[in-house]
This record gives structure tokens, C-alpha cells and sequence, in this order.
């Protein structure tokens, strides 16, 4: 809906401004790998998944396994870097496809596949495969990552 949307927008827009740190991504690479040393330390039988609430997520339905899971909390949603000379953009896994085209756009730039959703994060398309309108000429997602 659009009002979803604008919600979206704003709330990337108020991460951006107030909590990108690209600086911070070792730091919070090493939180996520304390983490899992924790859940693998205690040994308890659980599986691992995200703590991405559900309304977070493209996909419809509930997702009642998590309610038995342990939640790694995964914090990383910045554009860390751009190589012109590599045309690389280095970025984190829940940086979204909005993010990255104005980002890129504004420099004069645009990625090979964009996918037709903004909302739609790095992680989700290259975990998906990320198939995509140009994929007949650029390869999937997964294939630019």
C-alpha cells in the first residue's frame, strides 16, 4: 500500500540519518559472531534464524518458528563503500534496493538488475537468487553479488 511504503521510506530515511555508521560494521560483524558463540555455547537445541520482526519481511505468512529459535540480532544496514574503478558498491546484508539506487543514482550510476521492489534487501535477493527483469542479459542477483 502506499501508506506501507511511505512508512518504509521514512523509517529508512531516519536509519540513515541518525544510525549509519559504516565505521561501526567490524564492531557489529563482531557482535553477530558473539552471538552465535553464545547460542553454540549453550548447547540448548535450538536453531538459529534472525530477529527481523515478520512485518520486516516480503514474504506473507507467520513465522511461528520463530518463537523456538534464537534470534541473532543483525544490525547491518549501511553502504560501506563505492569502488568506481571496480564499479563495485560494498554494502551490508539488509541494505535495501531503494537505498542502493538513490545512493547510486545520485553519483550517476545504477546496478545491472534492479529489482522492481525497493524494499527488497541484498541479503533476501542473493539468499532468493534474486531473479529480476534483466536477469537474461546480467545473470541473477546472487551472480553480481
Amino acid at each position: 500500500s502506499k501508506v506501507f511504503d511511505i512508512v518504509l521510506r521514512f523509517r529508512a530515511w531516519y536509519i540513515q540519518t541518525f544510525f549509519s555508521a559504516p565505521e561501526l560494521h567490524n564492531q557489529r560483524v563482531a557482535d553477530i559472531v558473539e552471538q552465535v558463540r553464545a547460542w553454540r555455547e549453550r548447547n540448548d537445541g535450538t536453531k538459529l534464524c534472525t530477529a527481523r520482526p515478520g512485518w520486516e519481511s516480503i514474504s506473507p505468512g507467520y513465522r511461528a518458528y520463530k518463537k523456538t529459535s534464537t534470534r541473532i540480532s543483525i544490525d547491518l544496514r549501511d553502504i560501506l563503500s563505492l569502488d568506481r574503478d571496480a564499479m563495485t558498491v560494498r554494502c551490508e546484508p539488509m541494505v535495501n534496493m531503494g537505498q542502493i539506487s538513490h545512493y547510486l543514482v545520485g553519483r550517476g550510476l545504477t546496478l545491472p538488475l534492479v529489482p522492481e521492489m525497493d524494499d527488497l534487501t541484498v541479503g533476501g535477493l542473493t539468499m532468493g537468487v534474486g531473479i529480476e527483469g534483466s536477469s537474461h542479459k546480467y545473470g541473477l542477483m546472487d551472480d553480481t553479488v
